[in-house]
């Protein structure tokens, strides 16, 4: 993988969505403009009058498609965008979304309460019973969630594991995917543990992992980890270029651990 240019991912990636639409055409009456145009809509509506950029309708449409996405992009591109969308126009799907902090978590669910998606944070600290049998009927669209509990709670994770859940689930968000490889060791041990998911849920339920800190061979690690093959999802790379934000590489927990 660490072989394939830039260019020609991107070149397999669009491939991918154009095949993925072509394949929906034979099952059912779709429409990739009507799609698009329906998520414009709904972004007009719930964001402030703000529309998507074609990145953000493309990512989006893969996602809804079934193509799992692997997504980089700067601080403050919009990158959570795609995955959000997709709920404005099914609002009977849950998205599950991995996230590392509870703070952020929590800003996240605000930000969906604004634009009129029903979400939630799901953490040790706020995981009740109340909640449990909240999540058992579906009451979220949107449930973010540590990897711990995703990952180490086993009453959470019956519910990744039930067919019910299958049956609406719109994907599985990895957000700061980057995590995977940084905290994967003696720091986040359940950041190593992830492609447990793929145990979880069927294969035809997408992953969508997005961070704005991975560079070439993090991508790599990362989609080796989670069984992302790169000739079948669908990947966007904007670069991640901030005047006020620069990369260092550091050595990770996983590797110091592993050298010392």
């Amino acid at each position: 993988m660490n072989t394939i240019s830039h260019l020609e991912w991107q070149e397999w990636s669009y491939n991918n969505l154009a095949h993925a639409r072509e394949l929906a055409k034979k099952t059912s009456n779709y429409s990739a403009h009507d799609i698009q145009q329906a998520l414009t809509t709904a972004c007009l509506k719930n964001c402030q009058n703000q529309p998507p950029y074609p990145w953000q309708l493309d990512s989006a449409e893969a996602f809804l498609l079934g193509l799992d996405c692997t997504i980089v992009a700067g601080t403050g591109s919009g990158k959570s965008l795609p995955f959000v969308m997709p709920s404005m126009i099914h609002p009977d799907k849950i998205l599950v979304v991995i996230s590392p902090l509870n703070s952020l978590k929590s800003d996240q669910a605000r930000r969906c309460a604004s634009m009129g998606i029903t979400a939630v944070a799901v953490n040790h600290g706020t995981y009740t019973l109340h909640l449990h049998e909240e999540l058992v009927e579906q009451k979220y669209q949107i449930i973010f969630m540590s990897p711990e509990m995703a990952i180490s709670n086993c009453q959470f994770n019956s519910l990744l594991c039930s067919p019910e859940y299958h049956a609406h689930m719109l994907g599985v968000v990895i957000d700061k995917d980057h995590c995977i490889v940084q905290w994967g060791g003696q720091f986040r041990p359940a950041y190593a543990k992830l492609d447990k998911l793929r145990s979880f849920v069927p294969t035809h339920i997408p992953l969508y992992v997005t961070s704005a800190t991975m560079m070439p061979d993090v991508v790599a690690e990362v989609c080796r980890q989670l069984h992302i093959d790169p000739l079948k999802s669908f990947h966007i790379n904007l670069g991640n270029d901030r005047k006020n934000i620069y990369q260092q590489r550091i050595w990770s927990a996983h590797y110091y651990s592993s050298t010392r």
